[in-house]
């Protein structure tokens, strides 16, 4: 057992590839499966971006608050953000203005 890891939880993972999708400060990163891409929260930008699975912004959309810095999708396609500059936002829109124009592949 090691004493720095009493319960176990650290663990080690190789990365076998890394993508840079050309945006600075990402804050927050989440795989939507239904359109296979990457949610990609930027908080100096205050953008939300989806890349593909090759790094490739798609599409961006500006988020509401001073240093967004957490996201969360609910099952109704609202919105939670975090703002580090104070408070959470739940958000209507979002997810509609992020996925619902066709994708280009």
């Amino acid at each position: 057992s090691d004493p720095a890891d009493p319960f176990g939880l650290r663990q080690t993972i190789t990365a076998r590839h890394a993508i840079d999708p050309g945006l600075k400060s990402l804050s927050d990163l989440l795989f939507h499966a239904d359109t296979d891409r990457f949610v990609v929260l930027a908080s100096d930008d205050r953008t939300l971006s989806l890349a593909d699975r090759t790094g490739h912004v798609v599409r961006t959309v500006r988020l509401p608050g001073d240093e967004p810095e957490g996201l969360a999708f609910l099952p109704d396609g609202r919105a939670i953000l975090s703002d580090d500059a104070g408070g959470v936002r739940i958000t209507t829109g979002l997810a509609e203005k992020l996925f619902s124009a066709p994708l280009v592949p």
